[in-house]
C-alpha cells in the first residue's frame, strides 16, 4: 500500500510540474506543428482515446531514449 500511495505521490508531482509552456521549441515548423496538434487535443472529449495517446507518447520517448542509449 505504501509503493502505492508513493506512486500516486510521485505522479502528482511530475503532473504539477508539467507544464508545456516551460519547453521552448527553436524551429517555427516545430511550433507550428506543435500548435496544430495542441489545438486538435483541446477538441477531444473521449478521455480514454486522450489517455491512450498519452501512453503512446510516453512510451516513443522511452523507445526514444534506449535508441539514444545504444548510439
Amino acid at each position: 500500500m505504501i509503493t502505492v500511495r508513493r506512486r500516486i505521490h510521485n505522479y502528482e508531482q511530475r503532473t504539477n510540474l508539467m507544464n508545456p509552456d516551460d519547453i521552448t521549441l527553436d524551429k517555427p515548423s516545430k511550433s507550428f506543428q506543435y500548435e496544430k496538434i495542441s489545438r486538435d487535443i483541446e477538441k477531444m472529449e473521449d478521455i480514454e482515446l486522450v489517455k491512450n495517446m498519452a501512453r503512446c507518447w510516453v512510451k516513443l520517448y522511452l523507445k526514444q531514449q534506449e535508441t539514444l542509449a545504444m548510439m
